[in-house]
């Protein structure tokens, strides 16, 4: 039975193979009484999956998905080309994803021409086992903001999954980036604009104190450090950037000794060039 999924999708499929293994073929054709043949069709699904955010039009790629579905009929109904359809057809709508017989076309006339063909050559095989590979991509299309106006999602994990939406937008980004043509923050800026901060933990929460004259501010950081994707220990005198995102002090320095964007949010720091 096909799986109901909650968000629109897209599946589009690149390649198939079809093949009938482990059958030698006859030197020469043998006059055998008539008997059943039967065929043992195996169908596999191989899908690479991603989910895509509409609001942000960012992608993250999933656990691949794998899905196979075996039939075991009549060789005399490959005769019958309505027939066929009808069985593999119905093969079809027994695998998780929803798959639309008109776009594996190619898929069925293949597993019919090489059942009618290895039958025919082959008239002693009992059963005329066929494999089909299917490959292709499974996109979910999910739009966090409307999401967020059912109320099916909460104001805390909408934040949650933006801020991280934002840092695998960001950190791809700085990884196609090369080393040519990056600038460097100015130093003079990096020593003036990182403000120390201590980090404190309440009821699992990552929040920060910023230390200076008059009463404390605190604004809730990320739980770890996104350059080295360590957590922050309680007490941490992380180094902030302007726009409010905290890191280790030794990683933020080297960060900005090669760029001078914050490897979260993009904000730019000055450079000797402005």
């Amino acid at each position: 039975m096909a799986s109901i999924f909650l968000f629109p999708h897209k599946l589009t499929f690149q390649n198939h193979r079809v093949y009938a293994p482990r059958i030698p073929r006859p030197r020469r054709h043998y006059r055998v009484p008539c008997q059943i043949q039967l065929v043992e069709v195996t169908i596999s699904l191989n899908l690479q999956c991603r989910r895509h955010y509409c609001s942000s039009n960012t992608s993250v790629a999933l656990f691949p998905e794998h899905d196979q579905v075996t039939l075991r009929f009549d060789r005399e109904i490959l005769i019958d080309h309505d027939l066929a359809y009808e069985t593999l057809g119905g093969m079809l709508s027994q695998l998780k994803f929803r798959v639309d017989i008109n776009s594996v076309r190619p898929v069925i006339d293949e597993i019919i021409e090489i059942g009618l063909d290895v039958g025919y050559l082959n008239r002693k095989l009992r059963v005329i086992p066929i494999e089909a590979k299917i490959y292709g991509t499974f996109v979910e299309h999910v739009n966090l903001w409307e999401l967020f106006l059912r109320g099916a999602l909460s104001e805390r994990d909408f934040l949650r999954i933006q801020e991280e939406i934002l840092v695998r937008r960001a950190l791809a980004e700085s990884a196609r980036e090369s080393n040519y043509g990056m600038i460097p923050a100015e130093k003079s800026s990096v020593k003036k604009m990182l403000k120390r901060v201590r980090v404190e933990t309440e009821e699992g929460e990552a929040e920060e104190k910023e230390e200076g004259e008059g009463e404390s501010k605190k604004r809730r950081v990320d739980k770890s450090c996104v350059i080295c994707m360590e957590d922050f220990k309680e007490g941490y005198k992380a180094c902030q950037m302007p726009c409010f995102h905290a890191f280790h002090g030794s990683c933020i320095k080297k960060w900005l000794d090669q760029s001078h964007y914050c490897p979260v949010c993009r904000f730019e720091m000055p450079t000797s060039k402005t």
